[in-house]
């Protein structure tokens, strides 16, 4: 539809031009000379404003940007340029704090709160707004204040009730944390890249507030759709939570999901070895940690507790190789 507005003008043209083939004989040649007349009349200027604006329609931003002085007072004209800018940021962390993402993140900054100037009520503007603030700069106080303005004023914005509660978790208001997660993980619309992180805060919110047994439903729901880029994100807090708790199981069903996701490196079978041994398995423990040597030698630690294990057991075969590794490195 976006050329909806020139098919009259087209139209019109390709009829000119039928009666130009139909002005043919002597009689009718000062018509067509009058009708070429008009074809360039109505052609030529729209050739020379295509070409003039061949430079504005290089790509997305670079219209906008041509088209913004004539754009100023549309709210969501204003949004959606201040989108791109801050889209650019988002899709290539690698730019976050260089100058020029700098110069795109306050420039969205200062379009968003020009939409909202010309529209208050604009929800969408309260919620890029709101993300830009908390994501760029980790100002959890505005960005509480903006979500809500954002459901305030449309309440079918999901997004929204995970990243209040996230401002909620980072200010230590647990239990609103956990209403609005929940709010969330309820949803029937949801972004999959944050729903295990929505489990995780609950879990850690019910951590806050003493209540273990919650926290580790939550943390089972969160472990079960562990996401890989998450993992570095979730794993030292939930580790600790099962030290602190001693719950072992949970432990292991964390390493379980570690070597699912990362099969090829030595350090989640490591971790699983090392719930296994904490919850009384000798056994699972041993062979994970088997597993994690075979898959980096240079674990001298690793090497010494299989020896002194091996060596006790009387397997002197296997108790000699992991000696003559460890004397190796």
């Amino acid at each position: 539809m976006l050329f909806g507005p020139s098919i009259g003008f087209a139209l019109a043209i390709g009829y000119i031009i039928i009666l130009i083939f139909k002005a043919t004989n002597e009689t009718n040649r000062q018509k067509a000379f009058a009708i070429y007349a008009l074809v360039a009349m109505l052609v030529l200027p729209s050739v020379f404003a295509t070409t003039h604006r061949n430079a504005a329609w290089k790509d997305r931003e670079t219209l906008f940007w041509y088209d913004m002085k004539y754009l100023e007072e549309s709210a969501k004209a204003n949004v959606i340029y201040a989108n791109l800018l801050s889209r650019k940021v988002y899709d290539n962390p690698a730019r976050m704090g260089t100058e020029k993402s700098m110069r795109d993140i306050k420039d969205a900054e200062k379009m968003y709160r020009l939409a909202l100037d010309i529209d208050s009520t604009y929800a969408n503007a309260w919620y890029n707004l709101a993300y830009l603030r908390q994501i760029v700069y980790q100002d959890y106080d505005n960005s509480e204040q903006m979500f809500k303005k954002a459901l305030g004023y449309d309440s079918t914005l999901n997004n929204s009730y995970y990243f209040l509660g996230m401002a909620e978790v980072m200010k230590g208001k647990y239990s609103e944390a956990i209403e609005n997660l929940e709010k969330y993980s309820q949803a029937e619309t949801y972004d999959e890249k944050f729903y295990d992180l929505t489990y995780f805060f609950i879990g850690k919110s019910y951590f806050e507030l003493g209540d273990n047994t919650k926290a580790a439903e939550y943390y089972r729901l969160c472990i079960d759709s562990l996401r890989d880029e998450n993992f570095q994100h979730t794993v030292p807090e939930l580790s600790k939570f099962v030290e602190t708790t001693k719950d072992y199981a949970l432990g292991i069903r964390l390493g379980k999901q570690e070597v699912k996701h990362f099969p090829d490196k030595d350090l989640p079978y490591v971790d699983l070895g090392n719930y296994y041994m904490m919850a009384g398995d000798t056994i699972n423990a041993i062979e994970n940690w088997e597993i994690a040597y075979d898959k980096f030698k240079g674990n001298k630690n690793i090497a010494a507790t299989l020896y002194n294990y091996f060596k006790e057991k009387g397997n002197t075969e296997k108790a000699e190789y992991y000696l003559k590794e460890y004397n190796s490195k």
